[in-house]
């Protein structure tokens, strides 16, 4: 595990060869080689595992993927190269928080313009159905929170035919959102 997390592909393969270790052990928490990878952003070494077996939808103890772990942590070549490999971004975690919603409440992703970028290449993958008007634990809704935080996004949404009238648990929409950010009349226009 540790030469997965340090980006070790000799070691990895030294340890696989040997038969000391293998693409399916699991750490305490459920997490497997491709999970650590993931997490640390290590992606050449993610692709290793890929091409040696390693399961892409494998999941934790709380439903954690690897997918899940490289949007937290904001590694967006990780993140492609698991799609590539038939990663699932609308696989959900017991905290009900996919791929998208992992990016929206990193706390390891200070910048809104990087989390609109990461969501823009994911909801752009056309081989995926991304479930657009997917509510997070408060009901707050992807277009929600670009309204919110980063308004050059929302074509994007209403594009993909987000529903502006998605209601979070408080009662607020993204129109209620774009007005109390006093958003100009063509921002709240738009929506």
């Amino acid at each position: 595990m540790y030469h997965a997390s340090t980006n070790n592909v000799p070691g990895l393969r030294d340890l696989f060869d040997s038969g000391k270790a293998s693409v399916s052990d699991r750490t305490s928490a459920g997490w497997t080689p491709l999970h650590l990878s993931a997490a640390a952003g290590h992606v050449d070494c993610c692709k290793y595992l890929l091409a040696h077996g390693a399961d892409v939808t494998s999941a934790g103890h709380v439903g954690v993927t690897p997918l899940h772990l490289a949007a937290v942590y904001s590694h967006l070549d990780v993140i492609k190269a698991l799609v590539e490999n038939e990663g699932d971004p609308e696989a959900r975690n017991q905290h009900g928080f996919n791929t998208i919603f992992g990016v929206l409440h990193s706390p390891f992703i200070r910048d809104p313009a990087f989390k609109a970028a990461i969501i823009t290449w994911i909801l752009q993958q056309e081989q995926f159905f991304v479930d657009v008007d997917g509510q997070d634990y408060q009901g707050n809704s992807i277009l929600g929170w670009f309204t919110e935080h980063h308004p050059n996004g929302v074509k994007l949404l209403l594009d993909h035919k987000a529903e502006v009238n998605l209601r979070a648990n408080d009662g607020s929409t993204p129109l209620h959102k774009a007005a109390a950010r006093g958003c100009g009349e063509f921002d709240v226009g738009t929506l």
